[in-house]
């Protein structure tokens, strides 16, 4: 997301976002390096806007955490976005994770969903959080609440709920619209994104972003390496 954010004062995701949108609408704001898919800014925040309803509607609140297990893509910053939009910590796992690190981080961050897609590369990413989700109910503590498969596969779990990408969607295009434009809906201090450190020493333990600070570095960074909105960044994270 290369457009030129100077003299936006936005402290948060949703302020922020829609201020791009405004600003840059149709310009391409996120896409693959493979042309498969791209978003423009008004996709991103039209998208986000609608998944954030969607999550709050599924009955996740400020403060909850959510998942995000998934490879490089639009959607999951739109997920992401969406997430931080509603006051909600996205924790991301890597795809690389098997059990033991995908348990560990669920119950740290003691994650209510998580997003999955699980025909990936063929990796059985149904099974490991089937198995993890045993280990949990085994030990009296489960906190996930559903599963979300982002793809056409469905995740399986008995325990646990399965709610694809378009239901959650659709829950959020359904969902009583508020009679006036809120306030800025989070303080530029709020914590949005959780990344693990390396592990190193002990198991990995999680590293808190602000959206505000996570907002002004980007838009620093824009300043000094003088982007504008015709330029683009190859970006290899999230995950």
């Amino acid at each position: 997301m290369a457009a030129n954010a100077k003299d936006m004062k936005a402290t948060s995701f949703d302020l922020w976002l829609k201020a791009l949108a405004e600003r840059s609408g149709d310009a391409v704001a996120l896409a693959t390096n493979d042309g498969g898919e791209s978003l423009s800014f008004a996709e991103v925040e039209r998208r986000s806007a609608v998944t954030s309803a969607g999550l709050k509607a599924l009955g996740l609140r400020r403060g909850d955490a959510v998942a995000i297990w998934l490879p490089n893509s639009p959607l999951w910053m739109v997920l992401h976005f969406a997430a931080a939009r509603a006051g909600i910590l996205t924790i991301p796992i890597n795809t690389w994770c098997r059990d033991s690190e995908v348990s560990h981080l669920l119950r740290l961050g003691r994650c209510k969903g998580i997003f999955i897609d699980p025909a990936f590369h063929n990796i059985d990413f149904a099974g490991i959080l089937a198995r993890v989700v045993a280990e949990f109910e085994a030990a009296g503590d489960n906190p996930l609440r559903w599963v979300c498969s982002t793809g056409d596969a469905q995740c399986d779990i008995p325990s646990v709920p399965n709610v694809s990408l378009r239901a959650l969607q659709q829950l959020g295009t359904d969902a009583p619209k508020p009679r006036r434009e809120p306030a800025e809906p989070s303080p530029a201090g709020e914590c949005v994104i959780a990344f693990t450190t390396s592990g190193t020493t002990a198991a990995p333990k999680l590293a808190l972003h602000r959206e505000g600070a996570l907002i002004a570095h980007a838009e620093a960074i824009a300043r000094r390496a003088r982007m504008s909105s015709s330029d683009v960044a190859l970006a290899a994270l999230p995950p």
